[in-house]
């Protein structure tokens, strides 16, 4: 439970109207029912290559994921609403490292086929470890450098997952069945797209006589009940298809148990060099991942988390994940939305999310292929929707209006131009090197903006005459040749970033002069880039 909520606090908020227990409960249990086709669906990509025979156990796999992911980090004493699950950055890694075991003749069968408990032997073991890395980076507190990263690179983070998610839902959304991976004018269902709308439409602003019903989910039952309706009118055929839902079966906790085997034949040895390397993108990624989300939360509940013990609950996560079989996971914030949007503030809406979505899969998995896939991509594009900040809103309706009257603030300009790199960056490339590249490009700007310049000013010698008292002759020799004297004033500090800037500016502003006084009154430093430009 969070720090500022007593466990009695929290008990007797059950019967006040608004409490925060009914909030907890409601946000797990619509994160629960809005979201196990999209943990399913990360399954699927990260086992698609053992072929469509294991489609339905990567589906399971990939929504166990989320709960189990979610319990453990509640089990492990981690705060707040976050919720946790698998990406599609972490399925494709998981995907990466199929393809490369199953290309080794000793993962298949005499059938040729794959050997699912041989693979799900040595994925698991590969997440488990790297969820050990991960406790060791929780160590080093790495979770704390996310502070330093700038507004417009988190701001692009967010925007970039939010494009991420639309585009992964979008044949959905367009009526398309799931089977079909590149979108045709042709095989766009008009009724469906409409059934998508209207989920997304009341996801956004549902009606007053609903508000008692979190909004995710009343878009998500209106927009079924539509599809239903429409069913049995002529536009049947203009529908999209229903939620395919699988046969629920509990992942084995002997899963890890062919690796020993393995040891002995010596296969795990010859593995060792990509199970090692898969452990070590995983487990960065999903510390970046956990704590960028993390802050996000934060920021959005006004809260401020332990970042290490957030990643150390995570490592852990992925060890439990490792040890079933199942795909890494992470902080998400996809999910933590729903959960806050629906009335979820505390820890233990990690719990009601965790055990509902264990439920859902168990016994209520049946009942569900009567959900459009329309309305849960309309849901889906609403929790888009609404990641996308008031800083990006405002700032763009800043830059629309300002660019017509020609006076586009510099600063804000640089900043929007930041997030949208890294936005761009997020979708065509990857998380890790959108926040690196953007982390760089808005230091580089803040130095820019925030460095003086290295020459104040630069006198001649008739516009500062010397103070020392001379001789007559003497003082009107100055005076004719005062202007052959140059009286550079520097400013600031004197390093590798204004060092040459200096150096041009005295060339520039003391051509003319013969005689060169430098005056460092004003500089605090000078570093050895400082002193070689001086030098030369």
């Amino acid at each position: 439970m969070s720090a500022a909520v007593s466990s009695a606090r929290w008990w007797r908020s059950f019967g006040e109207r608004g409490g925060i227990a009914r909030g907890d409960l409601a946000g797990g249990f619509t994160a629960a029912l809005v979201l196990p086709a999209i943990e399913g669906s990360y399954g699927l990509v990260a086992f698609a290559p053992l072929g469509p025979a294991h489609a339905q156990t990567g589906f399971l796999l990939g929504a166990c994921t989320a709960a189990v992911a979610t319990l453990m980090a509640f089990a492990s004493g981690a705060r707040g609403p976050l919720l946790a699950g698998s990406s599609a950055a972490l399925a494709l890694l998981l995907a990466s490292l199929i393809e490369w075991l199953i290309a080794d003749p000793r993962f298949l069968g005499t059938d040729g086929q794959p050997m699912l408990p041989l693979v799900l032997a040595f994925t698991g073991l590969a997440v488990a470890v790297a969820g050990l890395l991960q406790l060791l980076l929780a160590r080093t507190h790495l979770g704390a450098l996310v502070r330093y990263v700038p507004y417009p690179v988190h701001a692009g983070y967010m925007n970039g997952v939010a494009v991420l998610m639309v585009g992964t839902i979008l044949p959905y959304l367009l009526g398309m069945s799931s089977l079909q991976t590149r979108i045709s004018w042709d095989a766009v269902k008009p009724a469906g797209l409409l059934i998508g709308v209207v989920a997304l439409a009341i996801a956004i602003r549902p009606p007053a006589v609903t508000r008692r019903v979190p909004a995710y989910l009343t878009g998500l039952l209106v927009a079924t009940l539509l599809h239903h309706l429409l069913a049995a009118t002529p536009l049947a055929a203009w529908l999209g298809p229903l939620f395919d839902a699988p046969q629920f079966r509990w992942p084995g906790l002997d899963t890890l148990a062919p690796v020993q085997h393995e040891l002995r034949s010596g296969l795990l040895l010859d593995m060792a060099l990509p199970l090692t390397l898969f452990a070590l993108l995983v487990a960065t990624m999903s510390t970046l991942q956990t704590a960028l989300s993390g802050s996000t939360i934060d920021e959005m509940t006004r809260t401020r988390r332990d970042p290490r013990r957030e990643l150390l609950a995570q490592g852990l996560a992925n060890v439990g994940t490792g040890l079933i079989g199942a795909l890494p996971a992470a902080g998400s914030t996809m999910r933590s939305k729903i959960n806050l949007d629906a009335g979820g503030r505390t820890r233990m809406s990690r719990l009601a999310f965790g055990a509902a979505l264990l439920l859902v899969l168990a016994i209520g998995l049946r009942f569900m292929h009567v959900v459009p896939m329309a309305a849960i991509a309309g849901v889906f594009c609403a929790v888009a929707y609404s990641l996308v900040d008031d800083w990006t809103r405002r700032a763009t309706a800043v830059l629309w209006v300002q660019s017509f009257k020609q006076r586009v603030p510099r600063q804000l300009m640089a900043n929007y131009a930041v997030m949208l790199l890294v936005a761009a960056v997020t979708v065509f490339v990857s998380l890790a090197l959108a926040i690196v590249l953007g982390s760089l490009v808005a230091m580089v700007l803040f130095i820019r903006a925030n460095i003086k310049p290295p020459v104040r000013r630069v006198l001649d010698g008739v516009q500062r005459p010397s103070r020392k008292l001379r001789p007559p002759a003497a003082a009107a020799a100055l005076r004719r040749h005062g202007g052959r004297i140059a009286l550079v004033e520097l400013d600031g500090a004197l390093f590798f970033g204004t060092a040459e800037a200096a150096d041009d500016a005295i060339e520039r502003l003391a051509a003319a002069a013969q005689f060169i006084v430098l005056d460092f009154a004003r500089v605090r430093e000078i570093d050895a880039s400082g002193a070689r430009v001086l030098l030369h």
